[in-house]
């Protein structure tokens, strides 16, 4: 027979077990619904003006630094300068974003996979001369980490081109 003590510590372990399980199904609900809301927010950013200066970029015959500076010297082509970096806020906050884990690196890949591989294959061959003329290794490493990333993702789950 069963006493009230073994009754009572028996039921305050299950009901310790049930709160735990609960607590642990609603943390992992609101971190998923915290990366649906900074998904929809990182897509809404994705605007015509953004995607016309992905454009420009990604179609500018961009070979050298010197083609680099030409096309966007912040003070001759201020406009253009700003659209580059309107582009480049994003993916440097979007690969800052995946690095630390905030959004998982299949939702980046499915919404902006290959647009990020194919303006990166343009920057990259500019990017060198920028970080000796900057002095500094982290001009757009955000935005490389990102494009390497999605490649290495891509790589391994194919599946997710069609």
């Amino acid at each position: 027979m069963v006493d009230i003590d073994t009754l009572s510590i028996v039921l305050t372990g299950i009901g310790l077990m049930i709160a735990i399980t609960y607590y642990t199904l609603t943390l992992r609900n609101a971190n998923k619904t915290r990366e649906a809301q900074l998904f929809i927010q990182i897509y809404s950013r994705l605007t015509p003006e953004f995607m016309e200066a992905w454009e420009e970029i990604y179609s500018s015959k961009m070979e050298t630094f010197e083609d680099f500076q030409e096309l966007y010297n912040r003070e001759e082509n201020p406009e253009r300068y700003r659209r580059l970096m309107t582009v480049l806020t994003f993916y440097e906050g979007l690969g800052t974003l995946v690095k630390e884990g905030l959004v998982n690196i299949r939702s980046v890949s499915l919404m902006v996979g290959e647009t990020t591989i194919q303006v990166w294959n343009v920057l990259r061959k500019v990017a060198p001369g920028l970080r000796e003329e900057y002095g500094s290794d982290r001009v757009w490493s955000e935005t490389e980490y990102l494009a390497n990333r999605i490649e290495k993702y891509l790589g391994e789950y194919p599946d997710i081109h069609g």
